[in-house]
């Protein structure tokens, strides 16, 4: 049987054990709360929105503190152990969602559900960027010298 090998993303998420896949997923849905937040702010959710914008988020400082907060706990649950690289990306990529989710809905009178994929793939990809210059700041040296001595250890043997 011929099995295609798995890509490096898929990989990575391979090698995690059960928690830390919980821990991601979570974090993934935080990430998907934002731009929500910013469409019930706005009013661009069917139901009893007028309500659920008023209990939930009277206003727009709310709005921006939730969004924070999910991007902080998103970006600590998806890599919890380079938090010092991916709390910042988590934060950054969160708000740059809610704000171009706002921008985006401004000039419009409705908008059909793909068009959600917008922001969020924006906002992967300045998280991955935040992650990346961080990662390399803070961990790369580190975690080079982690496997130089994993393979001085392999050739030992």
């Amino acid at each position: 049987m011929n099995i295609k090998p798995p890509t490096p993303t898929e990989k990575i998420y391979l090698e995690k054990n059960t928690f830390a896949k919980i821990l991601f997923v979570i974090g993934a849905l935080c990430f998907i709360c934002s731009p929500i937040l910013a469409l019930t702010y706005e009013g661009f959710l069917s139901g009893n929105v007028k309500e659920i914008k008023f209990n939930l988020i009277p206003d727009a400082q709310t709005l921006w503190i939730a969004s924070a907060a999910f991007g902080i706990a998103g970006g600590a649950l998806m890599n919890y152990n380079k938090f010092l690289a991916s709390i910042p990306a988590g934060l950054a990529a969160s708000l740059f969602m809610t704000d171009f989710t706002l921008f985006y809905i401004s000039f419009r009178k409705s908008i059909l559900n793909y068009e959600l994929f917008i922001p969020y793939f924006l906002g992967f990809l300045l998280g991955a960027g935040v992650y990346k210059v961080l990662y390399k700041l803070i961990y790369k040296k580190k975690d080079d010298e982690i496997l130089k001595s994993r393979v001085n250890t392999e050739l030992k043997n």
